[in-house]
């Protein structure tokens, strides 16, 4: 995904990679078995951090198939229920922040990071059945865990996230409602906040040769930390609620569309709306 992206279409973000897959049929059941053979990493805006800290290159896995990632899914499907189970090895796609060193050299000396990425893999479970005529239920489920995440403190800890949702057309309404949870195993919080990078790297006073070991214990806790919110992993456990609403007008040329979500214990929220008018059958305008 290219994040440096502004559009009001989340698509636009998708970035293409080669992949390849096979799929298997015996009614009701399909088996599908995906392999992404080269690492393709997510791209962030560009950005700085505070004080003397400087990006080196990004240390990214090489374009060999021992850096791909493979994915395998059973999927059921009958009139009164669908679900899957699937199973995913692979490189993640969101990079992370290590300390690659720092440097002594010049007029302000400082800790230096780069973005790199780490393997993991996944075990999930979806389903999606219609409750009467009333409404539909969905829901997902998945854990995770990174290989070697006890020795390397910046690597996300294992967790299980799951998502309940319902969703009902009502004439020109489409109203889909859901329940996210996460909860971290092996749940840690480096210490952090008492002194952060940019006051760490203050104290590097010009001309030193080898940085104190008490700051470089401060700037691996920071790091630590940030990479815990960059994977969402600050608090053991989160709550999220999240809602769309889409009313569909003009003989559904016109779409107007509010989606919103709040993080109950991070007291995080987002508001998006989105219109769209289909001008052709070839030729659409989205303003979000």
């Amino acid at each position: 995904r290219n994040m440096a992206v502004r559009s009001a279409i989340e698509d636009d973000r998708r970035l293409a990679n080669l992949a390849i897959r096979s799929t298997w049929s015996f009614e009701p059941c399909r088996l599908e078995i995906i392999w992404v053979p080269l690492f393709a990493p997510s791209r962030l805006p560009d950005f700085s951090l505070p004080g003397p800290i400087t990006f080196a290159e990004p240390d990214y896995p090489g374009s060999s198939l021992e850096n791909g990632t493979g994915a395998a899914r059973f999927h059921l499907e009958t009139t009164a229920f669908e679900g899957s189970l699937s199973y995913l090895i692979g490189t993640s796609t969101v990079p992370a922040v290590v300390l690659d060193g720092f440097v002594l050299e010049g007029d302000s000396p400082g800790p230096r990071v780069r973005f790199t990425s780490y393997r993991h893999h996944v075990v999930g479970f979806d389903f999606a059945a219609p409750v009467s005529d009333w409404f539909g239920l969905r829901g997902e489920a998945a854990w995770r865990t990174v290989f070697g995440y006890d020795d390397d403190r910046w690597k996300p800890r294992p967790d299980v996230q799951a998502v309940l949702g319902v969703d009902r057309e009502i004439s020109d309404f489409m109203v889909i409602f859901q329940y996210v949870f996460r909860h971290v195993l092996d749940h840690d919080e480096p210490p952090h906040g008492t002194l952060d990078l940019e006051a760490a790297a203050s104290m590097i006073p010009p001309g030193l040769t080898e940085v104190p070991a008490a700051i470089q214990a401060i700037v691996a806790n920071e790091i630590a930390w940030r990479n815990r919110v960059i994977a969402g992993q600050t608090h053991e456990q989160s709550h999220q609620v999240l809602g769309r609403v889409e009313w569909k007008l003009l003989y559904e040329t016109l779409s107007l569309a509010l989606l919103g979500s709040v993080n109950v214990v991070t007291e995080e929220w987002f508001v998006r709306p989105t219109l769209a008018y289909q001008i052709e059958d070839a030729l659409a305008v989205t303003v979000g």
